[in-house]
């Protein structure tokens, strides 16, 4: 590498360092979309081109979701941060299609990324049980400091989930251990941080800066994914969620 290149790459690093704050523990990466590609002969992350599963069981509607670029941002992320974990997550609904957590480390060590810094987690299956997991990783690593990685219109929404996450408690085991990750964060003895892939790739280059504020923003597809996840973040303020009455808070001071 040049010496023009390698300042440039530090630059880069530092520039993302800047993005969280303290050292992470952990990025865990939150699922995308998957499509089969003829080609490749296998499913990959998809692009944003691909209206997502979930959307299209929910909606009705295959709205854009991405995927790969998780991949490149937590790509990015490692490069700052290489003795952090990334956890991969998820599992797909259709049990005869690959884990999206499989495709996601199979993606990350074709970029380079060391598979000894990969964890798999291949139970969730939506935003909500993605935090179950991570939770389930905290306690079982005594981990202080983790880093959600996210589509950028997916914030909103997991954020206001996370804000309930007590709420969704599915049996007695859950209950405590969601209640103990909470104390946790509000005593500051764990930090919680939510970093959207936009800002990541777009410190990596302009051409992905442009790709999120031009094309992405004016496509209609996208245009309705925003309008969709607006509505949800309404039903949380409200106090409702898929049935659920939400009253607990980690922080009181937001949604």
């Amino acid at each position: 590498m040049s010496e023009r290149r390698r300042y440039s790459s530090e630059k880069t690093k530092e520039a993302l360092r800047h993005l969280v704050e303290g050292v992470p523990d952990a990025f865990f990466v939150l699922t995308g979309n998957m499509r089969w590609n003829e080609a490749k002969g296998k499913y990959v992350t998809s692009s944003f081109g691909v209206g997502d599963e979930n959307s299209a069981r929910v909606l009705g509607t295959a709205l854009p979701a991405g995927g790969r670029d998780r991949v490149l941002a937590t790509v990015e992320m490692n490069g700052a941060y290489p003795e952090a974990y990334l956890v991969a997550m998820s599992k797909s609904r259709d049990e005869n299609k690959p884990t999206y957590a499989s495709l996601i480390k199979d993606e990350l060590m074709g970029k380079g990324v060391n598979e000894k810094q990969i964890l798999l987690e291949e139970v969730s299956v939506d935003t909500i049980t993605e935090y179950k997991e991570a939770a389930r990783f905290w306690k079982e690593r005594s981990w202080h400091n983790l880093v959600f990685v996210l589509a950028e219109w997916h914030v909103p929404r997991a954020m206001a989930l996370f804000n309930h996450i007590e709420d969704f408690a599915d049996s007695d085991e859950e209950r405590e251990l969601l209640s103990e990750f909470v104390r946790a964060i509000k005593s500051n003895a764990l930090t919680v941080q939510f970093l959207d892939t936009t800002k990541i790739l777009s410190t990596k280059s302009n051409k992905f800066k442009r790709f999120f504020e031009v094309t992405l923003a004016n496509d209609p597809g996208m245009q309705a994914r925003n309008a969709a996840e607006a509505k949800a973040v309404e039903q949380i303020k409200a106090g409702t969620y898929g049935g659920r009455t939400l009253t607990h808070k980690v922080w009181e001071d937001t949604l």
